[in-house]
């Protein structure tokens, strides 16, 4: 990378800026959440480049050593009349993935499923029954609008066509949000995911349900 592309290269959406051609999904927010979750933890992140050459990343973490003994204590208090959750993933960047799978794996009432696009998500739909469904919008193959679509026509059955779908995107505009509710999803929230949010989002999809807890 050149100095100008390092001066922006941890800033949302600098690949859409770029109008780097691509294959796959990914609008530049990979570098960006990165960081995040890296400062979460209070670590650092630092980039060497040399353009034509090739670039070096450097990430740094505080971590700290756990006895065996926490290692097996309980993830989380569950409430045993709390009702489990099957959630449907539906999010085609690898980095997204892997905080979705962190974020709903830290809960024994949470079960879930990912795949990669709008039109697997309709697949897996037809095999399996979920209580909540995570649609990304911008995907490859089919997206989060066209899939969203097809599951509320009815075409695959009154039940999967009244399940709750929740936007997940990067994309903040107003426009957006309005566009999705008037699809017929239930709500909108954008990246990078606040656990809690999530939460309160999923709980009011299904107000008869008991509280969602995470550790």
């Amino acid at each position: 990378m050149d100095n100008e592309n390092m001066k922006t290269v941890f800033e949302s959406f600098n690949q859409m800026r770029l109008n780097h051609k691509r294959q796959f999904g990914g609008v530049g927010l990979g570098l960006s959440i990165a960081k995040h979750l890296i400062e979460l933890f209070q670590g650092t992140i630092t980039i060497e480049s040399e353009q034509d050459k090739g670039t070096d990343v450097f990430v740094e973490l505080p971590l700290k050593q756990i006895s065996k003994a926490n290692l097996n204590a309980p993830k989380t208090e569950v409430n045993p009349n709390t009702s489990s959750k099957h959630v449907l993933v539906v999010e085609d960047n690898k980095l997204n993935q892997m905080v979705m799978r962190k974020l709903l794996s830290s809960s024994y009432i949470i079960t879930f499923a990912v795949v990669d696009n709008g039109k697997e998500a309709i697949e897996a739909l037809k095999k399996d029954v979920y209580d909540v469904i995570l649609m990304d919008l911008q995907m490859p193959v089919m997206d989060g609008y066209e899939a969203t679509k097809i599951i509320r026509s009815g075409v695959l059955g009154d039940s999967i066509g009244k399940i709750p779908i929740i936007a997940v995107t990067a994309d903040a505009m107003q426009e957006t949000r309005q566009r999705v509710l008037d699809l017929g999803m239930n709500d909108y929230m954008t990246k990078p995911v606040n656990k809690e949010l999530l939460l309160k989002k999923m709980e009011d999809c299904n107000p008869a349900s008991t509280e969602l807890k995470i550790a």
